[in-house]
Order: C-alpha cells, then structure tokens, then sequence
C-alpha cells in the first residue's frame, strides 16, 4: 500500500493557499497563481512530501492550470466539486472559514475521501471548452441587448 501526504490546495484568482500535516505537525504557505508560483509549490512538494497527493475545488480555469502543472510532473492530483467540500466541512461542524483553514480541510477531505484522480484534458478539448464558453458570453450579451431595445 503506498503512503501519501495529503495536500489541500485552497485557489484563488491571484494566489492559493497549501496545507500538509504531517505526524500532527500543520506546513502552511501561499503561492502566487502563476507559474513562477507552480514551481515554488513543485520544491515546497519536495522539501515536504515523498508520495504526495495534491487535491482542490474546482475553480475553472485557475485550479485547471495548477492541476495541469502538477499533472505534467506526475503528482497525483485531485479536483473535486465545491459543494463536496462544503458537506464535509458541514459534517465535521467546521465553521470557521479562512483560505488557510479551507486548504487543511481540503487535505482532511482527500485523505478521507480519497477522490478520483485528475486526468488532464486534450488540447483540442480545452480549445473547445474556452470556444462555447465565448459562445456563451456573446449569446448573453445579445440577449441583454434584445432586453434593452425592446425596453426602449
């Protein structure tokens, strides 16, 4: 059976927050959402964890670029739905919410859950993805468009 470290990554648009407890013992820091800050979380993975196992809400496109990252360095990644995190955090009576603490929960949750695996999408697929969301947004602001001429 292999042993992982279990890393909650807590994204935001700028930056994200890391947690890893180890032996009880809490590792915490902040990384830049970007890929300067991909490669320092990379060496902070080093400095800490020998199998770890990275997990994170799905945020779109920010927590996308980072499980690709540690993807392409062949860290076992998670990305799992908010509202599963928000019923763990419920079933625990968790009520305090700091982008510090979420990541710890975060962590809890895949230590405990153990997710699917992150698989990265194809190029082509994640063309795709970023054309229907633009076919989203001009579809929306036509409509709005509509809406103000015929109230005119």
């Amino acid at each position: 059976m292999t042993i992982y470290q279990f890393v909650g990554v807590d994204v935001a648009k700028d930056k994200f927050d890391v947690a890893l407890e180890i032996n009880k013992k809490l590792y915490q820091e902040c990384f830049s959402n970007d890929k300067k800050g991909y490669r320092d979380f990379s060496k902070w993975l080093n400095k800490y964890t020998v199998q770890p196992w990275v997990c994170m809400e799905a945020t779109g496109h920010y927590s996308e670029l980072i499980a690709d990252y540690l993807f392409s360095k062949q860290v076992r990644v998670s990305v799992v739905n908010p509202l599963q995190i928000k019923s763990f955090a419920r079933a625990k009576l968790s009520r305090n919410k700091t982008d510090q603490l979420d990541a710890k929960l975060i962590a809890h949750y895949c230590e405990k859950m153990q997710p699917r695996t992150f698989i990265t999408r194809s190029e082509s697929h994640k063309e795709l993805k970023d054309l229907t969301n633009l076919l989203d947004t001009l579809v929306d602001s036509t409509v709005k468009c509509d809406k103000l001429d015929n109230a005119a």
